[in-house]
């Protein structure tokens, strides 16, 4: 769906990086985990962030900062 527009996709950076250089998808926030368990937020690139998207980001961080 974040390909298409309509939402935000999880995944490894490694294999989204093909992607997000091209500019399809963009990085949502700068921080991500490190090690084997990394996860970036991404979604397709707009001229302003759907606010949704980016409460949703900052919920996901702090979640997995508390694990």
């Amino acid at each position: 769906m974040a390909f298409s527009g309509h939402g935000v996709a999880l995944g490894d950076k490694r294999l989204l990086q093909d992607d997000l250089n091209s500019g399809r998808l963009v990085q949502l926030h700068p921080h991500g985990l490190e090690g084997n368990d990394a996860m970036y937020v991404v979604f397709p690139k707009a001229p302003t962030p759907d606010p949704r998207v980016i409460l949703f980001a900052e919920w996901l961080r702090d979640d997995l900062a508390n694990e």
